[in-house]
């Protein structure tokens, strides 16, 4: 698979830009948001009201929990993991989160495909995976309101995975 490259964007940077649509959103003060509400209803009524946001099945998406499209307004979701999120399993609520990354910073001018020599590797600030990683970190578990939290209770209080709130936490 050919490897991606994105404009440059720092922790610092997505920190700050998840603070905000927090915000913008009306969540900023909480601990747990609810990202399905937050793709399903509120990004469109709030942000963007053409985004199509599609659940589909695992027979037609395979191995891919999620994918979006910015270009065509899409983040389209395996229907497995959409139920995940509805039911609070953490990993797939991180998903959602993670697609909807992609779709606010990512598009055909800030993501393109990397054209790598030998033994070259994109560093992680201009990785767009590694990117929507931090965004969907930052949103679901906001670095100022977890300080002095212990993992399981950032995973109780934030609703993601134990895994997700102690690599979050180290940030």
């Amino acid at each position: 698979m050919q490897p991606y490259i994105a404009t440059p964007i720092s922790r610092k940077d997505i920190r700050r830009f998840a603070e905000d649509f927090r915000k913008l959103s009306g969540m900023g003060n909480r601990l747990f948001i609810d990202i399905v509400y937050i793709v399903e209803v509120l990004f469109r009524e709030v942000f963007d009201p053409e985004l199509n946001f599609i659940i589909a099945p695992a027979s037609e998406m395979g191995n891919q929990h999620g994918l979006t499209n910015p270009a065509a307004k899409t983040i389209k979701i395996r229907e497995d993991v959409y139920d995940g999120a509805c039911e609070g399993r953490g990993r797939d609520r991180f998903t959602i989160a993670h697609e909807l990354g992609h779709y606010i910073m990512h598009d055909e001018v800030t993501v393109g495909l990397a054209r790598l020599g030998d033994n070259e590797t994109i560093k992680p600030y201009r990785d767009p995976e590694w990117q929507a990683n931090a965004f969907a970190g930052e949103l679901l578990i906001p670095h100022d309101k977890v300080i002095g939290l212990s993992p399981d209770a950032i995973a109780r209080s934030c609703g993601v995975s134990l895994a997700a709130a102690t690599f979050q936490r180290k940030r």
